[in-house]
């Protein structure tokens, strides 16, 4: 991986305040973790995470005649519960940024998490969204999903991590391509989140993906063979970019494809309105008779198309509010005790 080291030093400008030179070498450090130590070795290099005493590795991937680069975050051995959870960014995002962005390492650091950022190269795409809306990015055995897929399985190999408690999560085209990995590949993610996203197979254009984030598109049928898995979801009420009917349509899908295999089960549902930081929350959640989540949404008002709960030197976040990363790490954690 070849890192962007006069990117790196700009977004440490524009991040932070001219007079607060502390705080711009501060996320000037950050922002090179990807750079420093690196070698022109295919090993990946090590880099010590200062704020949690855990590593974050850079590397590349290499399978079926394509690669990928990656960031690994490992938390401390001791602190390591062998969970593993795979972040993907949003469009013109990448790794760095979106770990920055989310907080998620510090969270992972004291949960015992593993964290797997993969990153969309700009040749994949110009914006470095996932893919999630052409056809050769949304079936088994091919495009991101099935590099996105073999490298998940490599990471638990090579670390020695549960292969039952291996999650996905995603922002925005993240979100939507989590949810594509979650459908064609249920033997490797238990559960998956979705902040800002869009439910699978609304386009198969890019005229298309404008028009399902507009809102437009019908909800895609469901194949019957397809496995469900416990899906949280997160989505701003002011979100523009992706409008917020996109949560509604992937929470009834999550549905559709539980009520297809346990057709004579009544799902319990709730719904209750808090406040967090002063923002208002409206929590929906479904649960099976035994208590097991199937699907837990958070509608969130006020938020536009950002990380809730957020770091403001990442792109796309907000401050205050619901803690996302936190959020689907107790969604997580909840859904590795149930009983399959």
């Amino acid at each position: 991986m070849k890192y962007d080291v006069l990117r790196a030093m700009r977004n440490a400008a524009l991040q932070t305040p001219a007079e607060n030179l502390q705080e711009a070498t501060r996320a000037l450090e950050e922002g090179l973790q990807g750079f420093v130590g690196m070698s022109d070795s295919s090993g990946a290099s090590p880099v010590s995470d200062a704020k949690t005493g855990g590593e974050f590795l850079t590397d590349e991937f290499e399978h079926a005649g394509a690669s990928i680069d990656y960031r690994l975050y490992l938390p401390p051995a001791a602190q390591s519960n062998g969970a593993l959870l795979v972040m993907l960014h949003g469009c013109t995002q990448e790794a760095t940024d979106f770990s920055i962005g989310t907080g998620m390492n510090a969270l992972a650091h004291e949960s015992g998490y593993t964290v797997l950022y993969p990153s969309q190269s700009a040749a994949a795409n110009p914006n470095r969204c996932w893919n999630w809306f052409e056809p050769d990015h949304q079936q088994r055995g091919a495009g991101e999903p099935a590099i996105i897929s073999a490298l998940t399985r490599s990471v638990c190999t090579q670390y020695k991590l549960n292969p039952a408690r291996v999650f996905v999560a995603g922002l925005s085209a993240g979100g939507a391509m989590a949810l594509v990995l979650a459908e064609q590949y249920p033997e490797n993610y238990a559960a998956v989140g979705v902040h800002s996203g869009l439910a699978t197979g609304l386009a198969s254009s890019v005229p298309e993906a404008m028009r399902a984030m507009a809102g437009g598109n019908a909800p895609a049928a469901i194949n019957p063979a397809t496995l469900y898995r416990p899906t949280m979801v997160i989505h701003g009420d002011q979100d523009k970019i992706v409008q917020p009917k996109n949560a509604e349509l992937i929470v009834t899908r999550c549905l559709g494809q539980y009520y297809q295999h346990h057709p004579e089960e009544k799902l319990v549902y709730r719904c209750h309105d808090e406040s967090v930081d002063g923002h208002s929350v409206q929590l929906h959640e479904y649960r099976n008779a035994e208590g097991a989540l199937v699907c837990r949404y958070w509608q969130l008002g006020e938020l536009a198309h950002e990380w809730s709960g957020g770091d403001a030197r990442g792109s796309y976040t907000a401050q205050g509010g619901l803690n996302a990363s936190q959020s689907l790490l107790d969604f997580f954690d909840q859904c590795s005790s149930q009983p399959d």
